[in-house]
């Protein structure tokens, strides 16, 4: 039998490799009943799997967007080739085409719809610089940078002055730098930074991540040199966007993660972030960023100030323009702010302070009878960064002839203080709290102003008489002790342990739309 050779015959699109190959040596065979023989095969099949294509996060930019999301994508995929797409922000079919097919190059999800994972890997090929319009002088560009791989912008202030930059960085911090074209840096910060700069000239902004990649919008200001006239803040208060709100505290944050943090009724404004000394000083530029925070926790603005007076001191006094970067306006509205604060700034301690309580026997964190500086600490310890405003000291007084009226008789020496809006009145004269004399509180009178003071049952100065009488069922509104009419809370006239409220406009005791003017608990002299 003459010898095999070897063949590969295609069997149903697989290859069998038949090794029946032999020379003049007999091949080992089999014989069937019908004669036929049959050689020994092997038979290997190979398959292949296509990987599955990888999974895209939440989209960012859609088809039928038209913002500022979807010109950076078009300008990214312009860079790597996919275009040529007009860069206008209006998420159109050429758009999505070129989405597709980056998505497909990227052996991802073809959707159509672009996510952040896009934006990074786009960013961090493409090496081209982009410019940011102004219109009416703001503007607004949206990017990923890394802590290597920095994003440029040019932009230009047509009538010179401020130019205000601000990152809103997503999943990281962004640092900015403002240079001029030939490499001068003019400013330089973390989230948000401003210059002067000179009119009709190109101005490069870099911005860069500090650790890891960062997704940010670039809100761009620029605006002349003189600034809009401001309504100043009342002595207390804060004033934003013509709204003002009564500060129950101010302090200063050591740690350099927020400046001067103002307190109100409504939640807490960070009037400037950043390290205590950066923003000090008279008109210096943009200042730090500024934050409100609710009191339940949510967001209500974010900002920065496009230029800063702040004053370091006994008293904290300031205004500042802010350009929004909230979900409650829209981000080119400016919104006025300006802060006058009567109090000491002290630092922020943390921790929630002791809630003061208008009483008939004290005031929750002090009660009547205890000595001067006794209460005095603890006042201010619940009233975080007040400081006395007026303190008369121990005064020698006739008890029948001083200027506080007649005093109980015993009365040598008196002493008053004024915390913000809170009055303490001292005696040495005897009283329910200390019979036998000595210098001890024995009064005090609240009114409207920086802390929001209220009884247990949340009746304060600057409500209403039927406010009271409701917030009080067993309250009784009568002729007051000095005119007007006064709500007498807890205790008959004429004992120390009274609370009352003071009405002086109000006529008739019918008269319940009339305003609280202060609150007073205990006696003192003819109070």
């Amino acid at each position: 039998m003459t010898g095999w050779r070897c063949r590969l015959l295609p069997a149903a699109g697989l290859m069998l490799v038949l090794a029946a190959c032999s020379d003049d040596d007999a091949a080992t065979t089999s014989t069937t009943g019908s004669g036929t023989v049959a050689a020994s095969t092997t038979i290997e099949v190979t398959t292949t799997t296509t990987p599955a294509p990888t999974p895209n996060g939440p989209p960012i930019a859609s088809p039928g967007d038209d913002n500022e999301v979807a010109a950076a994508f078009q300008f990214l995929l312009n860079c790597a080739g996919l275009g040529p797409l007009e860069v206008d922000g209006a998420f159109g079919p050429a758009t999505r085409a070129a989405v597709e097919a980056a998505q497909e190059a990227m052996e991802r999800e073809v959707t159509g719809a672009a996510d952040e994972d896009m934006l990074r890997i786009l960013s961090r090929q493409c090496d081209d610089s982009r410019r940011v319009e102004t219109v009416d002088g703001l503007g607004v560009s949206f990017g990923n940078a890394g802590s290597d791989d920095p994003e440029l912008f040019f932009v230009r202030a047509d009538q010179g002055g401020r130019l205000a930059v601000v990152a809103a960085g997503q999943g990281g911090v962004a640092s900015i730098e403002i240079a001029s074209l030939d490499g001068t840096v003019i400013a330089s910060g973390s989230a948000a930074v401003a210059a002067t700069v000179a009119p009709d000239q190109d101005q490069a902004v870099r911005v860069v991540s500090i650790g890891g990649d960062v997704t940010f919008r670039l809100f761009v200001s620029t605006r002349p040199e003189a600034r809009p006239p401001m309504k100043a803040a009342a002595p207390g208060t804060v004033l934003v966007d013509g709204t003002e709100a009564a500060v129950s505290s101010v302090c200063v944050d050591t740690t350099g993660e927020a400046a001067f943090v103002a307190e109100t009724a409504a939640g807490f404004l960070a009037v400037a972030t950043g390290a205590p000394g950066e923003f000090t000083g008279t008109q210096g530029g943009i200042g730090a960023p500024v934050e409100f925070v609710y009191r339940d926790g949510s967001p209500g603005y974010v900002g920065f100030a496009r230029d800063l007076t702040v004053e370091v001191g006994e008293r904290v006094i300031g205004s500042a323009p802010v350009f929004l970067l909230g979900t409650q306006r829209i981000a080119d509205e400016a919104v006025a702010i300006s802060f006058d604060f009567l109090r000491s700034a002290v630092p922020c301690t943390g921790g929630a302070a002791t809630s003061i309580v208008l009483e008939n026997d004290g005031l929750g964190v002090i009660e009547f009878g205890v000595a001067d500086d006794t209460a005095i600490a603890a006042v201010r310890q619940a009233m975080p960064g007040a400081a006395p405003s007026v303190d008369s000291g121990w005064q020698t007084v006739d008890p029948q002839d001083n200027p506080y009226g007649a005093c109980v008789a015993g009365t040598s020496e008196v002493r008053v203080v004024e915390i913000d809006n809170l009055t303490l009145y001292f005696s040495d004269g005897p009283s329910t709290w200390k019979p036998e004399g000595g210098r001890h509180l024995v009064a005090y009178r609240a009114t409207s102003g920086a802390f929001p003071l209220a009884t247990a049952s949340g009746a304060g100065p600057g409500a209403t008489i039927g406010a009271f009488l409701d917030a009080h069922p067993h309250a009784v509104a009568t002729v007051g002790l000095q005119g007007g009419i006064d709500v007498f809370v807890s205790s008959p006239p004429g004992s120390d342990a009274w609370l009352r409220a003071l009405a002086p406009t109000a006529a008739l005791p019918t008269d319940l739309d009339v305003v609280v003017g202060a609150v007073v608990g205990g006696r003192f002299c003819d109070l």
